[in-house]
């Protein structure tokens, strides 16, 4: 039997794959026919391009368009309802009824149209005028977003069905889901009912998108690609706060007398920092809350930017332009990293080589790629 094809630009195509898996039938240990692909990172790749594409339509694509995707996606669910229940039933052995026909389908298809009133409402989005301090602010798409699929809900949970996938498709955010081992054909059988949905409603084809496994790597590497905007881990960053921690320990004061951290909240920062590090997502200083004090600002800026902090909390107006600046490459820093970088392009089978008669090694690279990758973002090239 062939190797089932993975959603990637709004076509079914061969994976370029590193091996194969099956499905298992759980009530009789029977290993179930069709065969899946473990995609490797040159799907991921293809699919974030043609998601962060479809980000940019999806941005101007009015609000009732995505609703009647959401309500069209519903309607073509339920159409193919006894099909999806019995292919969920042999992948996971869940009951027909009432499990998956009468609980899960009809909450599966629910989400999806109460997703879709919440775009015609608009209220999601949060507008605020706040006249006294001259704050305008909205929500929005925040870009690609990848949905991991549990094992325990094929539907309603699915990572191109459920609840994260309805809640991100509503914001306005391509989805490339990642399905559960579990479950494929179910998974693949509703992201068909998706795609059809899409091109219905005239949205974008990669608004949707499916690949079925990854080796640990690649999706550890998948969640931490700079062109998505979220992943289902919902971990998008770590901050730290010295006025909760304050509050929390009865702590009198979080300053030494030379205006340096204590130690105990000197910690906590340092920790945060660490965690963020290890999780592989942005860690973010936290607050300055004398706001009319500058100077104090900018010295907590320099030992932010100088300790790997990718950003600082702002809790006033006045804090937003300085805290950009802070955090913004330089043309002196990015010129040199562009150095770096092709100091090692020029010699690429070494682990040590020189710039301006300095030793710099992988680490230097490191940074320095990712130093252009943060100018590349903030538009500075």
């Amino acid at each position: 039997m062939p190797i089932q094809p993975i959603l990637i630009a709004g076509q079914w195509r061969a994976a370029r794959s590193s091996g194969c898996f099956h499905a298992e039938n759980p009530a009789t240990g029977e290993t179930l026919p069709e065969e899946y692909p473990v995609s490797t990172w040159a799907d991921c790749d293809v699919a974030l391009d043609a998601a962060v594409a479809a980000a940019e339509k999806l941005r101007a694509a009015p609000a009732g368009q995505i609703a009647q995707f959401l309500s069209l996606y519903a309607d073509h669910l339920e159409a193919r309802a006894a099909e999806i229940v019995d292919l969920g039933h042999l992948e996971t052995a869940l009951a027909k009824t009432p499990r998956l026909s009468q609980v899960e389908l009809p909450r599966t298809t629910g989400q999806l149209r109460q997703a879709a009133a919440a775009v015609r409402e608009g209220s999601w989005a949060l507008p605020t005028i706040d006249t006294k301090l001259n704050i305008r602010s909205c929500l929005g798409p925040i870009g690609p977003v990848v949905v991991f699929g549990p094992n325990n809900f094929p539907l309603a949970y699915n990572c191109v069905s459920g609840g994260d996938f309805a809640s991100a498709i509503a914001a306005g955010n391509p989805v490339i889901g990642k399905a559960h081992p579990s479950h494929p054909g179910t998974t693949r059988l509703v992201a068909e009912q998706a795609l059809a949905a899409a091109l219905d409603a005239g949205l974008p084809p990669s608004t949707v998108q499916l690949i079925y496994h990854l080796s640990p790597d690649d999706g550890l590497r998948l969640m931490g690609d700079p062109r998505l905007g979220a992943a289902g881990s919902r971990l998008a960053g770590l901050t730290w706060g010295a006025e909760d921690l304050g509050a929390a320990l009865g702590a009198r004061g979080r300053l030494e007398a030379d205006g340096s951290l204590a130690p105990v909240f000197d910690l906590a920062r340092t920790l945060c920092l660490l965690a963020a590090a290890a999780a592989g997502v942005p860690a973010i200083d936290g607050v300055h809350a004398d706001f009319r004090d500058r100077d104090g600002l900018a010295r907590e800026l320099a030992r932010a930017r100088r300790d790997g902090f990718s950003g600082k909390l702002a809790i006033h107006p006045d804090q937003v332009e300085p805290i950009n600046a802070a955090f913004t490459p330089s043309e002196s820093e990015i010129a040199h990293a562009r150095r770096v970088v092709a100091a090692f392009a020029a010699a690429p089978d070494v682990g040590v080589t020189s710039l301006d008669g300095r030793m710099i090694d992988r680490p230097h690279l490191k940074q320095a790629e990712r130093l252009l990758a943060a100018a590349e973002r903030l538009g500075r090239r």
